[in-house]
């Protein structure tokens, strides 16, 4: 026992010595930090324009004239990737759309509310947008969501009225009591809700920051640079097996010291992953998780350095093996959904994932 612990620490001290290591580290550490630095209080926006063609009417009256009005007073209040700005010039619109200042414009034509309870919506909006622009395809409905959530209410507005129950009563009072309950059942979740996974909520609305979109890719990035930690180290094994380190030791004991090679520098790249995910605010608390993404860091590091053993005895070539290396990163990176998963593209790369490491990270 003591034998093989004076083996460790001499494997471990080393391992310390090797350039190739650090870089590794401070690759992570640093590339961890500078992205969450930079990430953290960058928002990302999609300028969208809108415009209100017709003249509207007074704020208060729920009638048909003024809800293009109302629509916009939504759109422009949301909070998100998206941002609506209001527009009262066609041509300032399409300048701004052809100078790329905003993607693409909406604009409510003249009596769009009165052909939108007709039921006549062709021709009832206009969209502005270059030819080769995708993202008008993409908010056409998040736009249709806001004009929805106005059209039903000002169809329970006229259902309302049209019942005769209600003539003793003043209308606007009738539209104000209506809003009043109409909102607070669309808000709070009892008619309809979605549970959102990747955006932080403030003061109940919606903000969407960079960092939530690329920290997948930085756990990803992580996950590919623990394996090529057990990818270095292997090629250490391949030298001590060529000078003949091994020769006086058993099977079982060329097997452990093997696998030691291998998971120390694992071990260590692992390790300062796995704090620069905690410090960088992936995992903050113990109810979101952490102590299980510990047990998942263990499982990985074991994983890639099972992987590797096995990989040196298929690939007894030192040479072959270290060619090999750029292949699992490259085929990593593409197939392991670090940065754009593409089993969802062609499902069939999803047999080659199962095969890499990162996949189960």
């Amino acid at each position: 026992m003591k034998q093989g612990m004076v083996w460790l620490f001499m494997l471990l001290k080393r391992q310390m010595k090797k350039v190739s290591l650090y870089v590794i580290l401070l690759g992570i550490a640093g590339s961890t930090f500078f992205i969450r630095h930079i990430a953290v209080n960058f928002s990302v926006n999609i300028s969208i324009g809108v415009m209100n063609e017709g003249d509207g009417e007074a704020e208060g009256k729920e009638n048909a004239a003024d809800m293009a009005q109302r629509v916009l007073k939504l759109m422009t209040g949301h909070k998100g990737l998206v941002k609506f700005v209001e527009y009262d010039n066609e041509e300032e619109m399409k300048q701004d759309v052809r100078t790329s200042d905003i993607y693409a414009g909406y604009i409510f034509m003249q009596n769009f509310g009165k052909d939108v309870g007709k039921e006549e919506l062709e021709d009832s909006v206009k969209v502005i947008s270059t030819e080769d622009s995708i993202v008008s395809k993409i908010t056409n409905e998040l736009v249709f969501s806001f004009v929805m959530q106005e059209y039903t209410y000002a169809l329970l507005f006229y259902d309302t009225c049209e019942t005769g129950y209600f003539d003793e009563f003043d209308e606007e009072q009738i539209a104000e009591d209506l809003r009043k309950f109409y909102e607070e059942n669309r808000t709070n979740g009892s008619t309809f809700s979605v549970a959102y996974s990747g955006v932080k909520e403030q003061s109940s609305r919606m903000e969407t920051d960079v960092f939530d979109y690329i920290s997948p890719m930085i756990h990803g990035v992580i996950g590919v640079l623990i394996f090529l930690s057990g990818l270095c180290g292997t090629l250490i094994l391949y030298k001590d097996r060529e000078c003949g380190t091994f020769a006086r030791f058993t099977t079982i004991q060329t097997i452990a010291v093997s696998f030691a090679e291998i998971l120390i520098p694992v071990f260590l790249t692992g390790m300062t992953g796995m704090v620069c995910l905690i410090f960088s605010g992936m995992y903050q608390e113990i109810s979101q998780g952490m102590m299980g993404q510990w047990g998942h860091m263990f499982f990985y590091i074991i994983l890639v350095s099972l992987y590797c053993l096995i990989l040196s005895g298929i690939i007894r070539n030192r040479t072959v093996f270290q060619a090999a290396i750029p292949v699992f990163l490259m085929a990593s990176l593409l197939f392991c959904h670090v940065f754009i998963n593409l089993n969802t593209i062609v499902p069939q790369f999803k047999f080659i994932s199962l095969l890499l490491p990162p996949n189960y990270f």
